[in-house]
């Protein structure tokens, strides 16, 4: 579609309406790149909140352990 109206005014030679279509085309795939960099940033925000939450369950559980080797050695 947008490849025969460039052509037709390219025949007509109305050189603004091509202008105008190369401009919408090209905001299109930058809109396009802009989407995908979100979506990305997005996903790897998620992913690094996931990582610290495991790296805190990992903290409480050495913590308890820690604590238990602890208690042990001052009994000992």
């Amino acid at each position: 579609m947008i490849l025969q109206n460039i052509s037709k005014a390219m025949r007509e030679q109305n050189y603004y309406a091509v202008a105008v279509e190369f401009v919408i085309v090209l905001a299109g795939v930058v809109i396009g790149f802009q989407v995908n960099a979100w979506n990305e940033a997005r996903v790897s925000d998620q992913r690094a909140v996931e990582l610290l939450d495991r790296i805190e369950e990992e903290f409480l559980a050495l913590e308890a352990t820690l604590a238990r080797s602890e208690e042990i050695i001052t009994d000992y």
